[in-house]
């Protein structure tokens, strides 16, 4: 696949994030006084925009979604950050995509503060010319908006040398959705069937073998 342009989901693509978000969905559930979640229930969560799931999946208005929202990102600022994983290979493979030549970004959903943070933590910063995720202070945080957001931010002329390497069908609609191709991983949270029925043009085991699909 000849791609100049290589977009990067966060939680599931770069970084095993789980630990710190189920942490913090744990203490915001304890806090407003709902039933826990089991680990699949918490899954669900991990991807799309947080105040949108908690609304579906929690059955909250949008007052109450936006407040669980709150909760989380405090506790996710207060610890929840600092409890994630590196993905094996990771590095080696962006280190292999920036000697094709490759311009790399990252696209999230996840705070864009936050994910700046985890990646100068784990010295990756240096790898992306743009990092876009969502806002704090609300707007449109879907993928499709941070993803032609990073778009407009490196001066893309033509989609067709673009890609999306993504985890969930969250990144393969908002692939879809901009019109570029998604290559999904088979690593992170989402499953080989959603994937591969949301559009994936391709699919990769291992952040080494992302690498290798990409000419």
């Amino acid at each position: 696949m000849k791609k100049n342009y290589i977009f990067f989901d966060f939680d599931g693509t770069l970084v095993d994030s789980s630990e710190g978000i189920f942490y913090s969905i744990d203490k915001m559930l304890i806090d407003l006084n709902l039933a826990p979640l089991s680990i699949s229930q918490k899954r669900k969560f991990i991807g799309p925009p947080l105040e949108k799931s908690f609304q579906k999946y929690l059955g909250l208005d949008s007052s109450k979604a936006l407040l669980a929202t709150e909760i989380f990102r405090k506790y996710y600022k207060q610890k929840g950050t600092y409890l994630h994983s590196l993905y094996d290979d990771t590095k080696q493979m962006l280190e292999e995509l920036k000697a094709k030549g490759k311009t790399l970004a990252v696209a999230t959903s996840k705070p864009e503060v936050f994910a700046n943070l985890i990646l100068e933590n784990y010295g990756l910063k240096e790898y992306f010319s743009v990092v876009s995720g969502s806002s704090v202070s609300g707007g449109d945080n879907t993928k499709a908006a941070v993803l032609n957001r990073a778009i407009s931010l490196l001066g893309v002329k033509d989609l067709n040398e673009c890609v999306l390497i993504g985890d969930t069908v969250n990144d393969t609609k908002g692939a879809n959705q901009v019109g570029i191709d998604c290559i999904g991983v088979l690593y992170g949270f989402g499953s080989e069937d959603e994937l591969r029925n949301s559009g994936a043009a391709a699919l990769a085991k291992t952040p080494l073998q992302v690498a290798q699909l990409i000419d």
